[in-house]
């Protein structure tokens, strides 16, 4: 058993949690933190749909996966995705018009923060996509999917990350109807020279045709690859090939670099034209 500075007697979880407690409220009281964006480009006509925000933290804080997954075992966890958001949010006009803005959520904090969302005057919801991640297994999709439809019936998009890794991976996509799929870097990784990825990839991209829903290919990091996933029809690639995170303002409205290809439907469009020939 530790003994910690203050003399009292903590198990070792228990100090460690105060730990984690510490840490992430510091962090929120001085909202410490920093938004990189990464480009999502497509993979036909090679210009830049969106870029996604992605949290930094100081360091010594840990991984932004550690915090955050420290955050929730404290109870902090919907407080450090709300300051999240609103940091990237504030980001959003400097953003070309015609692109979107996505952030990260997970399904406790997306229903949450929905009301937030709902009741943001200065955000223009056709703008931004919330993009679903998931560690563990959950089982309310419904009511959520409830509680998002006034958002989504007014242009916020929806976008399942990670599809093919992690829990239930079909599951909220099934439920949830995204109008984004993003397909997990585990399975984009090595898909030029590897035909179970390729087949894997081509079962979701179908699954996406049939829910008219756009695809993003993650963790592209050579051309192989880049060429693959467009020619098995993925909408859009995100990954170090395409542009890696910055947390440069001046880079989001950069040119995407002249790799060969990009994105084939329009995801510019407002959910209102989601049933439509071109997904959004």
């Amino acid at each position: 058993m530790d003994m910690p500075a203050n003399g009292r007697n903590i198990p070792d979880g228990g100090y460690r949690r105060e730990q984690e407690s510490a840490i992430v409220t510091a962090i929120l009281e001085a909202e410490s933190i920093l938004t990189a964006f990464q480009p999502i480009i497509g993979l036909q006509e090679h210009r830049r749909f969106g870029v996604e925000a992605l949290t930094r933290f100081p360091a010594g804080t840990g991984t932004p996966d550690t915090v955050f997954h420290s955050a929730h075992a404290v109870g902090l966890g919907t407080d450090l995705e709300v300051l999240a958001m609103r940091s990237a949010i504030n980001f959003l006009p400097l953003i070309p018009e015609g692109q979107y803005l996505a952030v990260n959520l997970s399904p406790t904090a997306a229903f949450d923060l929905s009301a937030w969302i709902q009741d943001e005057a200065d955000v223009d919801l056709a703008r931004l996509v919330v993009e679903l991640t998931e560690e563990t297994a959950v089982d309310y999709y419904p009511a959520l999917r409830s509680r998002l439809a006034p958002m989504r019936e007014r242009g916020l998009r929806l976008a399942i990350d990670d599809a093919g890794a992690g829990y239930s991976s079909l599951l909220p996509i099934v439920e949830l109807q995204p109008d984004i799929i993003k397909i997990d870097k585990s399975l984009v990784g090595g898909i030029a020279a590897d035909h179970a990825r390729r087949s894997a990839i081509r079962a979701i991209v179908g699954l996406a045709q049939d829910l008219d829903a756009a695809t993003v290919a993650e963790g592209i990091e050579t051309i192989a690859d880049l060429n693959t996933a467009r020619d098995l029809g993925i909408t859009c690639g995100q990954g170090y090939l395409l542009g890696r995170p910055s947390t440069d303002p001046a880079t989001l409205n950069s040119e995407p670099v002249p790799h060969a290809t990009t994105g084939a439907a329009d995801l510019r469009n407002p959910r209102a034209t989601r049933r439509s020939t071109v997904p959004v």
